[in-house]
């Protein structure tokens, strides 16, 4: 839904400087909010590789 709703804005702006220079200046607030809330690093799982008694009485 939210790409919908930018596609439909990015196609009813003028086509001029200023648009552009808006454009702009969202997505860089944009990526800036995404480096600044942490959530695109991603925690790796933690595997437990220990053999235990019950797998190696095959």
């Amino acid at each position: 839904m939210a790409w919908t709703v930018f596609i439909c804005v990015v196609m009813v702006m003028p086509p001029n400087q200023r648009a552009g220079y808006t454009m702009a200046a969202v997505m860089l607030v944009l990526y800036l909010i995404h480096l600044s809330s942490g959530k695109h690093e991603m925690r790796k799982p933690i595997w437990n590789l220990e053999q235990t008694d019950e797998a190696t009485d095959g």
